[in-house]
């Protein structure tokens, strides 16, 4: 780094006077009947080039290869941010499906009724819809705060932030999941 002005002048000054010469060497090429210097090289060249693999370019550059997704631990906040992406689209898809269905006719609360009172198929069908609305809209809600309180945007906040999404959208989703049980039936004393 240089630490004086006439120093980043200087680097400034050779950036733009590389940038212009390569600028010129494109365009010079472009225009030229004369195949490019690389070209001419690849083509006299007696040995077949190989492609390398990623990890193999990386261990010749001594660098560390990248973490694959299916290896790499994602923090809890990239988690949430993921998991309130894809309720979003999951809610959109359903909600456009039984609009198409009350488009074409169906009758959509009937279905709905029929598929709550299929047991465990209906409590199922119950929870794949609690869940993503009440994830989705705490999700919502939590960027609300954010908006208007920017200063709770830090590492060790959005991260309890983020916990406390996933545990309040699991009571939320239980306890809609609940209400909507058959009550128990009365146990008459004889």
């Amino acid at each position: 780094r240089h630490h004086t002005r006439e120093g980043r002048d200087r680097n400034t000054a050779h950036s733009m006077a590389l940038s212009l010469r390569r600028t010129a060497a494109m365009a010079f090429r472009a225009n030229s009947p004369m195949p490019a210097p690389s070209m001419a090289v690849r083509a006299m060249s007696a040995m077949p080039a190989q492609k390398q693999t990623y990890s193999e370019r990386m261990a010749a550059k001594g660098l560390p290869v990248s973490p694959h997704v299916t290896i790499y631990a994602f923090p809890v906040v990239a988690l949430s941010s993921i998991t309130v992406r894809i309720t979003g689209v999951l809610l959109s898809v359903g909600c456009t499906g039984i609009a198409g269905g009350a488009l074409v006719g169906a009758d959509v609360p009937a279905m709905m009724s029929t598929l709550g009172d299929m047991g465990a198929l209906g409590y199922l069908a119950k929870f794949s819809v609690a869940f993503p609305v009440s994830y989705h809209f705490l999700g919502g809600c939590r960027h609300a705060v954010w908006d208007h309180m920017p200063e709770y945007v830090q590492n060790g906040a959005v991260e309890q932030a983020s916990w406390a999404l996933f545990g309040g959208s699991a009571v939320l989703t239980a306890a809609a999941c609940a209400a909507s049980l058959d009550p128990l039936p009365k146990v008459e004393k004889k």
